[in-house]
């Protein structure tokens, strides 16, 4: 599992460019490995309000790594 933490980051490891939250809907690959994006640290300190959002990003990485750890 591989977690992308910010949009420059997602932009630098997936190439892409939509907007943050469209990355973060969607579970990407990186060399093989399921990838989820969430925001980045600096950003969830000045906005509170985006701090839910991150968990659930998180709770879904958990999930799928509890899902694969079986195969």
């Amino acid at each position: 599992m591989v977690l992308v933490l910010g949009h420059v980051a997602a932009r630098a490891a997936l190439g892409r460019t939509e907007p943050l939250g469209r990355l973060r809907a969607d579970l990407h690959q990186m060399a093989g490995c399921p990838a989820i994006v969430t925001y980045d640290p600096a950003f969830l300190l000045r906005s509170q309000d985006t701090k839910p959002s991150a968990w659930a990003d998180l709770c879904r990485a958990l999930a799928l790594v509890a899902a694969n750890a079986g195969t």
